[in-house]
């Protein structure tokens, strides 16, 4: 290589800060997609746990209920079927 030649840079090559600025550019980037998709299961998911949670919570209120009419000779289905249609009517009527 002659003294007089002065060597230029690929074309290919970039500054370091611009690839540094790019590199957090596209990590805000994943991070804004991940959270917005957090968000999505958790409000999708928000329908099918609250419901399922106050069903979980009734039916441990109301299991001694069963538990009682089922030492009465009552069969658990009959005893657990008068508990549900008895907070069905509590909850109709209250409204």
């Amino acid at each position: 290589m002659p003294d007089d030649v002065i060597p230029r840079p690929s074309p290919l090559t970039s500054p370091s800060w611009l690839m540094r600025f790019g590199t957090r550019a596209w990590l805000y980037i994943g991070l804004i997609v991940l959270l917005a998709a957090v968000f999505s299961v958790v409000a999708t998911l928000s329908s099918v746990v609250v419901p399922l949670t106050i069903a979980i919570l009734l039916g441990m209120l109301f299991a001694p209920v069963v538990d009682w009419l089922q030492r009465r000779r009552l069969p658990r289905a009959l005893a657990a079927s008068i508990v549900l249609v008895g907070l069905i009517l509590v909850v109709v009527w209250s409204l």
